[in-house]
């Protein structure tokens, strides 16, 4: 999925985005060695691909339907059994 937005070893270009100046501080606090800009590159590229997914969900929902809560359940509660089945620790 990278490669499909921007993927590493591809161009880049300089953009400039204010950024209020404690979220900036957050930014540098967290980018670690590789610095705000690839920390930004990173978070704007999950964003993408977020939005991207809710894309795929529209258009499934509008060509199948929702799926109900009742059938999440069901979902949920088979991953639980399959747990269960092979002795791993469900997260709660």
């Amino acid at each position: 999925m990278l490669d499909s937005i921007g993927g590493m070893g591809r161009g880049s270009e300089q953009h400039s985005v204010p950024l209020p100046e404690d979220i900036g501080e957050e930014a540098r606090t967290h980018s670690g060695p590789l610095g705000p800009s690839s920390y930004a590159t990173e978070t704007i590229r999950r964003k993408i691909e977020q939005d991207r997914l809710g894309e795929l969900l529209a258009a499934m929902e509008t060509e199948h339907g929702s799926v109900s809560d009742e059938r999440i359940q069901a979902v949920l509660d088979r991953i639980d059994r399959s747990y269960v089945e092979q002795g791993i620790q469900a997260t709660p």
